[in-house]
């Protein structure tokens, strides 16, 4: 009777270290969000996945999940991103600690920079509710970028139709001083024309005269 309680008190032990960090856990900040989806073997072994989503500054969203590995000794945690040859090419091994509900976890960034992630248990249901409401900050910078760029070319429009409209009334203004000039040329081409006719008559008139004269001695020639 004993040997059976104390089966059945190892196995209840055993089940409940195996499940002091199986579960899932969300990390959410203000451009991203990850959720680990772990499961730990009684030796101390850990697999699972890890998801995440990401908005950039341009309001573009990224999002992607891979499977994850790695190990767990008391309080301390490795796990290593991605699996099989995919893990020896490019895996990436974090570090970190686990307490309670509560799991963080660090890394070394592009810039050389320790950065740091707190997980806390969660569920599925919580990280597509974050995921979406960055969806939804990603929907609104995009729209705002393009209501900024669209106001941006009525400004360019307003500008260039502006710059016509001043350039259409210096046209406007100088017209009548093109009409005036033009008027003063032609008055002076016909002031020029009609002396040139006057100057044709005074000349063709005394030709006239001595024609008249040489007829009318003829005549008295002939009486």
């Amino acid at each position: 009777m004993r040997a059976s309680l104390l089966l059945l008190l190892l196995l209840f032990l055993s089940l409940a270290f195996a499940s002091r960090i199986s579960g899932k856990y969300v990390c959410h900040t203000v451009n991203y969000t990850l959720m680990l989806q772990l499961t730990e073997t009684n030796n101390g072994q850990i697999s699972g996945i890890v998801s995440w989503l990401e908005l950039g500054k341009n309001g573009d969203v990224k999002s992607g999940r891979k499977e994850i590995s790695g190990s767990a000794d008391g309080d301390q945690l490795v796990i290593k991103i991605g699996s099989g040859l995919e893990s020896f090419l490019f895996g990436t091994t974090v570090a970190g600690t686990i307490s309670g509900n509560t799991i963080k976890l660090q890394n070394v960034d592009g810039h050389g920079a320790v950065a740091s992630d707190v997980f806390t248990r969660s569920s599925v249901a919580t990280f597509e509710a974050q995921s979406n409401e960055l969806r939804k900050q990603g929907t609104f910078i995009i729209n705002s970028r393009k209501l900024t760029d669209r106001a941006q070319e009525l400004r360019e429009f307003v500008s260039r139709s502006e710059a016509w409209i001043a350039n259409a009334q210096l046209h406007a203004q100088r017209l009548p001083n093109v009409k005036a000039r033009y008027e003063q040329i032609e008055a002076r081409m016909r002031s020029m024309v009609a002396a040139e006719r006057t100057t044709a008559d005074s000349v063709q008139r005394p030709d006239l005269c001595r024609g008249r004269t040489r007829r009318h001695r003829g005549r008295s020639g002939r009486y």
